[in-house]
Protein backbone atom coordinates (compact mmCIF):
# COMPACT_ATOMS: atom_id res chain seq x y z
CA UNK A 1 0.00 0.00 0.00
CA UNK A 2 1.36 3.40 -0.96
CA UNK A 3 -0.30 5.28 1.94
CA UNK A 4 -1.22 4.13 5.40
CA UNK A 5 -3.33 6.29 7.73
CA UNK A 6 -2.33 5.91 11.39
CA UNK A 7 -5.21 8.15 12.43
CA UNK A 8 -5.29 11.42 14.31
CA UNK A 9 -2.18 12.12 16.34
CA UNK A 10 -2.77 12.17 20.08
CA UNK A 11 -1.45 15.66 20.74
CA UNK A 12 -2.85 19.18 20.33
CA UNK A 13 -1.44 20.58 17.08
CA UNK A 14 -3.02 24.04 17.41
CA UNK A 15 0.15 25.73 18.80
CA UNK A 16 2.29 24.19 16.04
CA UNK A 17 -0.20 25.17 13.32
CA UNK A 18 -0.32 28.74 14.67
CA UNK A 19 3.48 28.91 14.67
CA UNK A 20 3.64 27.61 11.09
CA UNK A 21 1.07 30.20 9.99
CA UNK A 22 3.22 32.95 11.51
CA UNK A 23 6.43 32.00 9.67
CA UNK A 24 7.30 34.97 7.43
CA UNK A 25 6.93 34.30 3.70
CA UNK A 26 10.59 35.27 3.24
CA UNK A 27 11.73 32.27 5.35
CA UNK A 28 10.14 29.67 3.05
CA UNK A 29 12.68 28.62 0.41
CA UNK A 30 12.18 26.70 -2.86
CA UNK A 31 12.74 22.96 -2.62
CA UNK A 32 15.62 21.70 -4.72
CA UNK A 33 13.97 18.68 -6.35
CA UNK A 34 12.78 19.46 -9.90
CA UNK A 35 9.33 17.87 -9.55
CA UNK A 36 8.67 20.11 -6.53
CA UNK A 37 9.81 23.32 -8.21
CA UNK A 38 6.65 25.18 -7.14
CA UNK A 39 6.89 24.11 -3.49
CA UNK A 40 8.62 25.69 -0.52
CA UNK A 41 10.29 24.35 2.59
CA UNK A 42 11.65 25.39 5.93
CA UNK A 43 14.25 23.19 7.56
CA UNK A 44 15.51 22.55 11.08
CA UNK A 45 18.46 24.93 10.77
CA UNK A 46 16.21 27.97 10.12
CA UNK A 47 15.64 30.12 13.24
CA UNK A 48 11.93 30.29 12.40
CA UNK A 49 11.58 26.49 12.43
CA UNK A 50 9.36 25.83 15.49
CA UNK A 51 11.57 23.07 16.94
CA UNK A 52 10.21 23.59 20.47
CA UNK A 53 6.71 22.71 19.19
CA UNK A 54 7.72 19.97 16.73
CA UNK A 55 9.79 17.85 19.13
CA UNK A 56 6.86 17.07 21.47
CA UNK A 57 4.72 16.16 18.43
CA UNK A 58 7.39 13.77 17.17
CA UNK A 59 7.74 12.27 20.63
CA UNK A 60 3.99 11.64 20.80
CA UNK A 61 4.00 10.14 17.29
CA UNK A 62 6.86 7.83 18.22
CA UNK A 63 4.96 6.54 21.27
CA UNK A 64 1.63 6.29 19.41
CA UNK A 65 2.73 4.71 16.16
CA UNK A 66 6.26 3.36 16.13
CA UNK A 67 8.00 2.70 19.43
CA UNK A 68 11.75 3.11 19.92
CA UNK A 69 13.72 4.81 17.19
CA UNK A 70 14.60 8.28 15.98
CA UNK A 71 13.41 10.93 13.55
CA UNK A 72 15.49 12.50 10.81
CA UNK A 73 15.09 14.72 7.73
CA UNK A 74 12.39 16.79 9.45
CA UNK A 75 11.04 19.55 7.22
CA UNK A 76 7.94 21.69 6.79
CA UNK A 77 6.80 21.48 3.18
CA UNK A 78 4.43 23.98 1.58
CA UNK A 79 2.53 23.47 -1.68
CA UNK A 80 1.21 26.96 -2.44
CA UNK A 81 -2.39 27.50 -3.51
CA UNK A 82 -2.92 26.57 -7.14
CA UNK A 83 0.36 24.64 -7.37
CA UNK A 84 1.37 21.01 -7.20
CA UNK A 85 4.12 18.44 -7.25
CA UNK A 86 4.74 16.61 -10.51
CA UNK A 87 4.58 12.78 -10.65
CA UNK A 88 7.80 11.32 -9.24
CA UNK A 89 9.40 8.74 -7.00
CA UNK A 90 11.65 9.96 -4.21
CA UNK A 91 15.30 9.06 -4.59
CA UNK A 92 16.55 8.87 -1.02
CA UNK A 93 18.81 5.89 -1.61
CA UNK A 94 18.15 2.22 -1.06
CA UNK A 95 19.59 2.12 2.46
CA UNK A 96 17.38 4.95 3.72
CA UNK A 97 14.33 3.55 1.94
CA UNK A 98 14.85 0.08 3.46
CA UNK A 99 15.56 1.27 7.01
CA UNK A 100 13.14 4.16 7.49
CA UNK A 101 9.49 5.06 7.24
CA UNK A 102 8.60 8.24 5.30
CA UNK A 103 5.89 10.18 7.17
CA UNK A 104 3.50 13.04 6.45
CA UNK A 105 1.57 14.96 9.06
CA UNK A 106 -0.82 17.41 7.35
CA UNK A 107 -0.95 20.64 9.37
CA UNK A 108 -2.79 22.93 6.95
CA UNK A 109 -4.89 21.55 4.13
CA UNK A 110 -8.15 21.80 2.21
CA UNK A 111 -10.51 19.02 1.14
CA UNK A 112 -9.73 19.62 -2.55
CA UNK A 113 -5.99 18.98 -2.12
CA UNK A 114 -5.10 15.46 -3.18
CA UNK A 115 -2.19 13.07 -3.33
CA UNK A 116 -2.22 10.69 -6.26
CA UNK A 117 -0.50 7.38 -6.71
CA UNK A 118 -0.95 3.86 -8.02
CA UNK A 119 -4.02 3.34 -5.81
CA UNK A 120 -5.80 6.48 -7.02
CA UNK A 121 -6.22 9.93 -5.52
CA UNK A 122 -6.92 10.70 -1.86
CA UNK A 123 -7.17 13.68 0.44
CA UNK A 124 -4.94 13.57 3.52
CA UNK A 125 -6.89 15.10 6.42
CA UNK A 126 -5.31 17.49 8.86
CA UNK A 127 -3.77 16.02 12.03
CA UNK A 128 -3.64 12.44 10.71
CA UNK A 129 -0.29 10.67 10.52
CA UNK A 130 0.43 8.99 7.19
CA UNK A 131 3.27 6.77 6.11
CA UNK A 132 4.10 6.70 2.43
CA UNK A 133 5.96 4.27 0.21
CA UNK A 134 8.07 6.86 -1.58
CA UNK A 135 9.27 4.31 -4.12
CA UNK A 136 5.76 4.43 -5.66
CA UNK A 137 5.09 7.14 -8.24
CA UNK A 138 3.05 9.92 -6.60
CA UNK A 139 2.05 13.56 -7.06
CA UNK A 140 0.17 16.39 -5.35
CA UNK A 141 -2.45 18.73 -6.76
CA UNK A 142 -3.55 21.84 -4.84
CA UNK A 143 -6.37 23.58 -6.72
CA UNK A 144 -7.51 25.38 -3.56
CA UNK A 145 -6.89 28.92 -2.31
CA UNK A 146 -5.09 27.46 0.73
CA UNK A 147 -1.35 26.81 1.02
CA UNK A 148 -0.95 23.14 1.99
CA UNK A 149 1.65 22.55 4.73
CA UNK A 150 2.82 19.11 5.87
CA UNK A 151 5.39 18.15 8.46
CA UNK A 152 7.58 15.60 6.66
CA UNK A 153 10.05 13.32 8.39
CA UNK A 154 11.74 9.96 8.25
CA UNK A 155 11.41 7.59 11.18
CA UNK A 156 14.22 5.08 11.73
CA UNK A 157 13.31 2.23 14.11
CA UNK A 158 16.03 1.01 16.45
CA UNK A 159 18.14 -1.80 14.99
CA UNK A 160 16.21 -5.03 14.93
CA UNK A 161 12.84 -3.35 15.37
CA UNK A 162 10.26 -3.26 12.64
CA UNK A 163 8.40 -0.03 11.94
CA UNK A 164 4.69 -0.40 12.47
Amino acid sequence: MMLEDYGRVGVDLAPLIAAVQSIPASRWVPRSDPESKDTLAIRENDPHFPTHLILPVLDAIGRQAFGRGYFNRVVLSKVPAGMGILPHTDDVGAQVRMTSVHCHLPLITHESIIVGGPEGEVHLPCSHLFTMDISCRHWVRNPSAVDRVHLLFAYFPEAGLQAA
